[in-house]
Parts: structure tokens; sequence; C-alpha cells
């Protein structure tokens, strides 16, 4: 049977429906009271039921949570240690790596260091090489220059020399040259004076006018050919004179009364003069 409260009017009566007929029953509180106790206590059993079983729910759920809690707390130190681990790991291995790194940047810069050295000691060896090469250049250039400052020397001497031998062959050739021009007119001068004497012969022999006029033309003629420019001088002289005879000719040309005799006599001396003369004359040397 079920309760059920219904309202009529003013008051309110509870009232209970039959399940079968569906008729509703007012129930007083005499009828009621047991009723209304007994669905009292199973609503407060259900209540107490319900709140025991909230409480066992709310225990468990504080409990689950508390184990949620733990587990998570457990997880997270899980995962606190595994992360501790794995950054170990890491650290360590990014460690390694960094030092394997660091010690083949090391072993490439000993290597490269190596080389340098290697490329210093190297080009330290072609530098001495150089300078020794250089020094030996040096010696030979300052033999070279030595050489040459006695190259030069020697030729200057050898120039002063030959100089000196042309010289002494040239002055030797100009006193030669003009012994033999002091020789060629010395002949020159004797030639002359055997002409004189044998004009002087023949003059001697013929009557002296005659004689005189030959002595005088031949003479005229020797000189002429002798010594060209005083008779071309003495011809230009005459030429502007008056045309004279003989006597008057001869007596222009010894003049003071002079006779043909004096005048070979003159002539005579004038061989004799010019043949002391070229003898006593000094020979031209050449400095």
């Amino acid at each position: 049977m079920n309760f059920k409260a219904i309202a009529a009017g003013a008051s309110t009566e509870p009232t209970l429906q039959c399940p079968n007929c569906n008729h509703e029953i007012h129930l007083t509180e005499s009828l009621a009271a047991p009723l209304l106790a007994e669905t009292r206590q199973r609503f407060q059993e259900q209540l107490a039921s319900k709140d025991a079983e909230l409480a066992r729910k709310v225990e468990a759920l504080r409990l689950a949570r508390e184990q949620l809690t733990r587990e998570r707390e457990q997880l997270e130190d899980r995962v606190a240690q595994r992360l501790a681990i794995e950054r170990a790991q890491l650290a360590s291995s990014e460690g390694r790596k960094a030092r394997e790194a660091a010690a083949a940047e090391l072993q490439a810069k000993e290597a490269e260091a190596a080389e340098l050295r290697a490329s210093l000691a190297n080009n330290n060896l072609k530098l001495a090489e150089a300078q020794k090469q250089q020094a030996e250049l040096m010696r030979q250039q300052r033999a070279l220059e030595e050489e040459k400052r006695e190259l030069d020397l020697t030729i200057e001497k050898r120039v002063h020399a030959s100089i000196g031998e042309i010289q002494t062959k040239a002055r030797q050739d100009a006193d030669e040259a003009a012994r033999l021009r002091v020789a060629e007119k010395d002949q020159t001068i004797e030639s002359m004076a055997r002409t004189i004497e044998e004009l002087k012969r023949k003059a001697e022999q013929g009557s002296q006018q005659s004689q005189g006029e030959v002595l005088e033309l031949e003479l005229e003629e020797l000189l002429r050919g002798r010594f060209s420019t005083i008779f071309m001088a003495s011809a230009f002289l005459r030429s502007r004179e008056p045309v004279q005879s003989g006597a008057a000719s001869r007596k222009k040309a010894f003049p003071n009364g002079m006779s043909s005799a004096s005048s070979r006599d003159g002539m005579c001396s004038l061989g004799t003069s010019i043949s002391i003369e070229a003898s006593t004359r000094p020979s031209p040397v050449r400095p």
C-alpha cells in the first residue's frame, strides 16, 4: 500500500490508496501514527544507511584520493628520479660528447700546431739556406768587385805604359823624322855648295864678264829652284824697275863696284855659311 498525503480544503490529511481498487482511505492520527513511525524509522534507517554509504563512499573517495595522491607523488618521484637519471645520463653523454669533441678539437689543434712547427722549421731551414746563399753571393760580388778594381788598375797601368811607349815611340819617330829632314837639308846644302864650287871653277876658266853672267844666271836658277818664294818676290820687284843693259844689270846686281869675282867670292861665302848653319842647327825634338 502506498502512503500518500492529499490536501483537501483547509486541512491536510494523509490518505492511503488501495493498490487494487485505487480507493483512498483517509488516515487518522491514530491509524497513521504507527504507520508514520514505521515509515519514519524506515526512512531514518534508509537515511542512516545512505549516510553510512555516503560516509563509506566519502571515506573510500578520501582513501582513493590519498592513494592517488600517494601514487601521484610516487609517480612524480619516479618521474623525478627518471628525469634525474636521464639528466645525469644526458649530462654524462653530453659531457662525454663534449669531452670527445674537446679531445678531437685539441688533437686537431695539436696536429695543426705540429704542422705549423714543421712548416716553421722548414721555413727556418729555407731562410738559413737563403741567408747562406745571400752571404755567398755578397762574397762573390765583393770578389768580383775586387777583381774588377784589380783589372781596372792593371788596364790603367797598361794604358799608361802603352801611352808612355806610344809617346816614346812617337818622340823617337819625330826625332828620326827631324834627323832625316836635317840630313836631307844638309845634303841639299852640300849639293848646293858643290854646285857653287863647280860654278866657281867654271867662272875662273872663262872670261870674267861672261863667266860672271853665266854664273849669275845658273846661280839664280839654282836658288830659284831651291828658294822659289824669295825669287818670286825678287822677280816681282825687278819687274817694277826699268830694263837695263847687261852691265847696268850686273852693276845693279853687284852694287858698290862689286865685281863678278867678288860676287863669286860672296856666293862661296854664302854656300859656306849655309853649310855651317845647317851643320850647327839643332835637331827639332817633339815633346
